[in-house]
């Protein structure tokens, strides 16, 4: 916990990444801190690291913090979804921000890294969109993750589409 409160953000980031994978409930409030520090260059990989450990730890602070957490950057954005594709339980407030953040115009990353969270946290949520998702999109990244979305939430309606797409390359092997 003491490495977090150091100069050395490498040391800071990966401390809160070791507190994270020990689940150290204790280590919340000083990972607080650092989510919340004043963002410069230095300190981005140190922020982004403490997100993903208070997602690990899933405290209902750690929780509540991250769901009421503004981004200011794409970085930050995709460190706050990872951190929800690692929270312990299941969650409706987890699964509305990560809908809402699919919803967004924003980059192609950010939707496609809120597919993943999505399809790790909760699949069936998504069963009957993630056909019309894959075949609304532009973007071959966000394509990838609803299809893995529809094998994941064994959606019969869009099992064809994925055994089309599997078909169409040749088969799984």
């Amino acid at each position: 916990v003491a490495r977090l409160e150091g100069p050395d953000p490498r040391l800071q980031a990966q401390a809160a990444l070791a507190l994270g994978r020990m689940r150290y409930a204790d280590a919340t409030k000083p990972l607080l801190a650092v989510a919340q520090s004043p963002p410069t260059s230095d300190s981005a990989e140190a922020q982004a690291a403490a997100l993903i450990a208070l997602g690990m730890i899933s405290t209902p602070q750690a929780v509540d913090f991250l769901l009421t957490y503004q981004p200011t950057d794409a970085y930050q954005t995709i460190a706050r979804l990872v951190a929800f594709s690692v929270i312990h339980e299941r969650s409706d407030k987890v699964i509305e921000a990560l809908i809402e953040q699919v919803k967004k115009p924003a980059s192609f990353e950010a939707q496609r890294v809120a597919l993943w969270a999505l399809r790790t946290q909760a699949p069936d949520v998504m069963a009957g969109a993630w056909g019309k998702l894959a075949r609304q999109t532009p973007h071959p990244f966000v394509l990838q993750e609803a299809m893995l979305g529809i094998g994941v939430s064994n959606d019969v309606d869009d099992r064809p589409l994925l055994e089309e797409a599997i078909d169409a390359r040749g088969g799984c092997g």
